[in-house]
């Protein structure tokens, strides 16, 4: 399985809308993800991720979001948050459109054996 990356949701929701327009019923799983940085810790970034496998099952099409850094000060993560959501309810509004079921987490290339 191939993993087909995408950092901006217009270029993820159009792919979405190219690949499932004529196949609904499929799932696309959306998550939250912190990712520590490893020399400025407890700095933590935000990446919305979502994913969804093509129709012919060969590929994962992925967007990974980078949507600010959490401070664990709220006055700076509010905004951060929001834009997640914002994003989130974005992607989630095109799914709906094109009768997609939305869940959490993300599909993972699966490991190749020798």
């Amino acid at each position: 399985m191939t993993k087909v990356l995408f950092n901006q949701e217009d270029e993820f929701i159009k792919e979405l809308q190219t690949e499932f327009q004529d196949h609904p019923a499929n799932i696309v799983r959306i998550t939250n993800c912190l990712k520590t940085y490893p020399k400025l810790a407890p700095i933590q970034a935000l990446i919305l991720e979502a994913s969804a496998k093509s129709v012919d099952g060969k590929d994962i099409i992925t967007l990974e979001r980078y949507c600010g850094d959490i401070w664990n000060i709220e006055k700076q993560d509010v905004p951060v948050i929001q834009k997640a959501e914002e994003v989130r309810a974005r992607i989630t509004e095109v799914c709906e459109e094109l009768f997609l079921t939305v869940r959490g987490g993300v599909y993972l290339e699966e490991a190749k054996t020798a």
